[in-house]
């Protein structure tokens, strides 16, 4: 296991541990809004060094557009610990979903740029993986939370933002498991699968906020609040990912750069 492999786990364990230790509901609302907003932020950094480091290339500019979701999202978390720890509210529906919203759409677009570029055509099992995990995740999605939220009473905005988030994370994790798929057996099948990781633990955690608090559950805190372990998981793919592609193509580069060397010899 690589060093930045157990740097995560240990953030992740370092997270988790917090809810459970005996002190007060505002600390603890503290420390986890303040985590949010730095990881995403944390999270986005690593994306776009991957930016710096290609250039302008189609993995350059796709980390570039991935990155970009990934700093609107930690501009909502900065928004929601504004609200939580400032204004001392519950902050929905709020400013924060409007950024929330916004990051998914660099984030489809950066798929759709990959998918572009691919030279290959898809043949049907290689998109059957794809499609059940996006089919199961869409119907369970449909029938807890958008069917019920359809015909609530809720406001047509608490309506649009609740459904909005399973919708688009549906989009999000068929395409990173396509991508899975397309490159199975090489170094970008693992970095797509750790980002479709990453989508996926966002999506379920999109899914069950938008049941929760349509239920009034989530403000009132542990059991329901420890869905933030599975955003915290997204935001930690994120890092991982871009980490991973990076030393891999390092890796690459050294063993050809050996090669070379043993053949010149």
């Amino acid at each position: 296991m690589e060093k930045f492999e157990i740097a995560i786990i240990f953030l992740f364990l370092l997270f988790v541990s917090f809810y459970f230790l005996g002190i007060e509901k505002s600390i603890k609302t503290i420390f986890s809004d303040i985590f949010f907003f730095s990881l995403a932020f944390a999270a986005s950094y690593f994306c776009f060094s991957n930016y710096k480091k290609f250039g302008k290339s189609l993995e350059g500019k796709t980390w570039f557009l991935l990155g970009a979701g990934v700093f609107f999202w930690g501009l909502g978390e900065l928004i929601w610990a504004y609200y939580e720890i400032i204004k001392e509210v519950y902050p929905f529906p709020s400013f924060a979903d409007f950024f929330y919203i916004i990051g998914y759409f660099p984030m489809i677009l950066a798929t759709f740029y990959y998918f572009s570029y691919i030279k290959f055509p898809f043949k049907i099992r290689k998109i059957y993986l794809a499609a059940l995990v996006s089919i199961i995740y869409g119907l369970l999605s449909l029938f807890f939370v958008l069917l019920p939220l359809a015909t609530s009473n809720l406001s047509l905005l608490e309506k649009s933002i609740l459904i909005a988030y399973p919708v688009l994370d549906v989009y999000l994790i068929f395409s990173a498991l396509l991508l899975v798929e397309a490159f199975r057996g090489g170094a970008l099948s693992r970095v797509w699968f750790i980002i479709s990781l990453a989508f996926l633990f966002t999506g379920i955690a999109d899914t069950l906020f938008s049941y929760f608090s349509w239920n009034g559950l989530y403000e009132l805190g542990p059991p329901y609040s420890y869905i933030d372990f599975l955003w915290i998981g997204g935001y930690l793919c994120f890092i991982h990912a871009s980490i991973y592609e990076r030393t891999s193509i390092e890796e690459i580069a050294k063993r050809i750069k050996k090669e070379s060397k043993r053949f010149i010899y």
